[in-house]
């Protein structure tokens, strides 16, 4: 149920991976495993030959299906949660509702499946001992810090996964970790609460994204909807870490935050902001061209609070095609190195990763913007809760990847993946009893991505593929 809305979602494809054929794909990816010192020979069984004898008409008519359930209960493990994020939900009290509770009732509101938390309630009353009530009063109350720990968590869990599906992913700028920052609002919800002081807007986040690995790595969810941006990012400062490359638009380029990152050997690749004042050190020169257009580069110094300069290279992309704000050029700031040349810089720049293609699938396939949950604690817990979603999908489609080549996932149907995944669920969860996805939960690391892997394997990705654009029926011509 957790995938029923997820049919037109897309994670862009890697590449490197090994698939010349399917015969003994998972000796092969057991061996490489081993290579890797991932998993010590010899190997523990994990493959669907050693799951129970009750998966074994799913592994063989709907192998898709066993692997979505299996990595959500690998990834929402109820026992794990329940007992981790207790304790990180500090001064809160949790003993009427489990935290698994919360986030089960809530992913089924965010995927569509359910229409509102009391309808996901209502659905699943056999597997819930907690009233209607206090599952309100626990959403109401839910700590937005408590939200973001699930997806560290989700995203901490994926990333370990699918480096052994793919190994350690090549850095998009070598010896440094690229990041980038964006934010969205939430929508506003059906009706104002009266008393709440995000108004009609229950809330925004901050997200942090890993480009290499294509996953959300953290959050920094904010109850107070009108808030500026800028505030949260002392939060973001905090997690800043040496040689990290931060990539972000113009509303995040303060003083305050690149001295911040420039002070903890952290680099920026980030949009001037016209409200940023500097002073030219150096005339501009020419510094190349590229497929955005011609480059141009000097140096300028920005007054930090003590009064000292702190001198930062400013790239100026001249652009052959006008920005959606009518612009012409568009400047960058960053304190790399030289090394790193100025159409690197904006390749970086345009080419990043941005939660604006995560929140666009989040937005149209998986209600992320939740607008039956007006305060802003639950709303932004459904919000968290669709990202845990996304991670989770990307997940099965590194699998999918990793076995049948890099051009599988472009020409990967969501629509017929994720309908199938929702017509098998429900029987597949009456058939085969909750105490045996256990299983899910026993496995180490290394042996749950072998499992994944050899369960994606016996896919027929022939089921899933999107028809030729030329044997698409064309709409007929409007006549205004």
């Amino acid at each position: 149920m957790y995938f029923n809305g997820l049919r037109s979602m897309s994670t862009p494809g890697r590449s490197g991976s090994p698939h010349d054929d399917k015969a003994g794909t998972l000796d092969k990816w057991r061996l490489l495993i081993q290579s890797t010192g991932a998993m010590p020979a010899p190997v523990a069984p994990a493959s669907p030959a050693h799951l129970p004898a009750s998966f074994d008409a799913f592994t063989k008519g709907s192998p898709a299906s066993v692997m979505a359930r299996g990595t959500v209960e690998r990834f929402l493990n109820p026992e794990f949660l329940d007992k981790g994020f207790q304790a990180d939900a500090a001064g809160q009290d949790t003993r009427e509702v489990f935290f698994f509770t919360l986030v089960h009732l809530t992913a089924n509101v965010v995927i569509g499946s359910r229409k509102s938390v009391r309808a996901s309630f209502a659905a699943t009353p056999e597997q819930m001992g907690e009233w209607l009530v206090a599952v309100y009063q626990e959403l109401e109350k839910k700590d937005p810090a408590t939200s973001a720990a699930l997806v560290r968590y989700a995203s901490a869990e994926a990333a370990s996964t699918i480096r052994v599906f793919h190994g350690e992913p090549q850095p998009l700028l070598e010896g440094h970790h690229v990041k980038v920052l964006d934010g969205s609002y939430l929508a506003s919800c059906q009706r104002r609460i009266k008393g709440l002081k995000a108004g009609p807007l229950p809330g925004q986040s901050l997200v942090v994204l890993d480009p290499a690995l294509r996953l959300p790595l953290d959050v920094f969810p904010c109850e107070d909807g009108p808030e500026q941006e800028r505030a949260l990012l002392p939060d973001v400062l905090a997690i800043v870490k040496a040689k990290d490359v931060w990539i972000a638009d113009r509303n995040f380029c303060t003083r305050d935050f690149l001295v911040g990152i420039a002070a903890r050997q952290g680099f920026f690749i980030i949009r001037q902001h016209r409200d940023l004042p500097t002073r030219d050190v150096t005339e501009l020169e020419p510094a190349g061209e590229g497929p955005a257009g011609k480059f141009f580069e000097q140096q300028v110094a920005v007054l930090q609070e003590d009064g000292e300069e702190k001198v930062l290279r400013r790239v100026l992309v001249k652009v052959d095609t006008q920005t959606r704000d009518a612009d012409d050029h568009i400047a960058i700031l960053t304190n790399l190195s030289p090394e790193v040349d100025a159409p690197r810089i904006g390749s970086l720049y345009s080419d990043r990763w941005t939660i604006e293609t995560v929140f666009q699938n989040l937005v149209m396939h998986l209600r992320s913007e939740i607008d039956t949950l007006g305060y802003p604690k639950a709303a932004l817990f459904g919000s968290c809760a669709a990202l845990v979603c996304y991670i989770v999908m990307a997940v099965l489609k590194g699998a999918l990847e990793a076995v049948h080549g890099p051009g599988t996932i472009p020409n990967l149907s969501n629509y017929y993946f994720a309908d199938e995944i929702e017509r098998i669920e429900l029987g597949m969860m009456i058939a085969i009893p909750d105490e045996h996805w256990k299983v899910f939960h026993r496995l180490t690391q290394a042996e749950f991505a072998l499992l994944i892997l050899a369960l994606a394997g016996a896919v027929d990705m022939r089921r899933f593929q999107k028809a030729p654009a030329s044997s698409r029926k064309k709409q007929p011509e409007r006549l205004d």
